[in-house]
Parts: structure tokens; C-alpha cells; sequence
């Protein structure tokens, strides 16, 4: 569901501000975790999702509620906080978890 959200599926997909790759990694953002995981290519689909699946497990430790953390890797933590703490969940976070639940039953009949 993200990477629909993110790429549309396409693994050479970037944007203006540098993030690359199926889930839009920013390299800068991401530096050290990349050179933790011998991450060298975003674009490449396995490196971008163990670096994308990295930073999801960092903030699902650290905050572990699934619409903040969605919230926290679309628009940075303290954006996000503030309209949690609000109540407030982003149309990103409410779009991409009712993506994942169609997908996951669509799955679940195959």
C-alpha cells in the first residue's frame, strides 16, 4: 500500500526534494542508516524497502501506533505529533491503512 502511495510501483521514481526509490528514501534523511545497512543504490527495490522497512520498525519501537508512525514517515515526527496529538490522523495515514486492509483481503482469497 505504501509503495502504491509512494512510487506507483516504480522503482526509479524520485522527487525534488531527493527522495528515490519505490518508497521515496531520502538519502540525506537516511544517510547513516544506509551506510548501517550497505546501502548504496535507493533505486534499487530490494535496498530501498530493507532501508524504508528499517525506519517503519525504528518508529513502530519507538512510537508503535500505526497511523502516527505512517503520519511520522509521510511528514516528519514533529508534524505529525502535533495532529496526532490532536486527534488528527493525515490522509496519507488513513489512505495508506485502508490500502493495505482492501490488499490484504483481496489476498486472503486468493
Amino acid at each position: 500500500a505504501m509503495i502504491e502511495r509512494e512510487s506507483m510501483g516504480r522503482a526509479r521514481a524520485s522527487n525534488s526534494a531527493g527522495d528515490s526509490g519505490l518508497l521515496q528514501v531520502n538519502p540525506r534523511w537516511h544517510y547513516d542508516r544506509m551506510e548501517r545497512l550497505g546501502i548504496t543504490d535507493l533505486f534499487d527495490p530490494y535496498s530501498n524497502i530493507l532501508a524504508a522497512t528499517d525506519y517503519l520498525a525504528e518508529l513502530f519501537a519507538r512510537d508503535g501506533d500505526l497511523y502516527l508512525v505512517l503520519m511520522e514517515y509521510n511528514m516528519g515526527s514533529a508534524a505529525a505529533m502535533k495532529l496526532y496529538r490532536q486527534g488528527i490522523y493525515s490522509e496519507y495515514a488513513v489512505s495508506v491503512s485502508k490500502r493495505a486492509w482492501e490488499l490484504e483481503k483481496l489476498h486472503e482469497r486468493e
